[in-house]
């Protein structure tokens, strides 16, 4: 564990202690043989549980990264030019599936078919190297958090 994760850990703990009950979080670390991995973390407190030896629980799920899902998956400036580039179509899409618009909802609104709203929705996607379309929201989220997209649940 590289000093960067331990301080994190720190941090977290006094969160923990400070009354928070539960703490989800990732960080990126190197491993000895020099591959990278993200690492998705929950720690929940166990203060309420009375269970005296330990008093925080720990989950964390390393996962292997390749160099070019790194690259792009990973990289939020990358994934912003490529969103600032997406149509306007596009970008309305992201944010209406962001926002937990249904493809039928979302292709009404357009005035397109659910066909046409899926397609787009792949090429979005494809484009910004993701798999799922619950990674649109969380990389929309990721945007707003660092003051690169306005609060998009507010969009018209």
């Amino acid at each position: 564990m590289d000093e960067s994760s331990i301080d994190l850990s720190r941090q977290s703990d006094a969160l923990l202690q400070q009354g928070f009950l539960k703490i989800q979080f990732e960080y990126f670390t190197t491993g000895r043989n020099g591959i990278r991995y993200l690492v998705r973390a929950n720690k929940t407190s166990l203060a309420n549980f009375s269970y005296e030896p330990f008093w925080i629980l720990l989950i964390a799920v390393p996962t292997r990264l390749d160099a070019e899902d790194f690259d792009l998956k990973y990289d939020i400036a990358k994934q912003f030019l490529i969103y600032k580039q997406l149509e306007a179509t596009q970008k309305r899409i992201c944010i209406l599936s962001a926002l937990g618009e249904t493809t039928r909802a979302i292709a009404q609104q357009l005035g397109v078919s659910t066909k046409t709203v899926e397609k787009y929705r792949q090429r979005i996607l494809d484009e910004l190297g993701l798999d799922r379309t619950v990674e649109i929201v969380r990389l929309l989220v990721r945007f707003e958090e660092r003051g690169l997209l306005r609060d998009f649940s507010k969009v018209d």
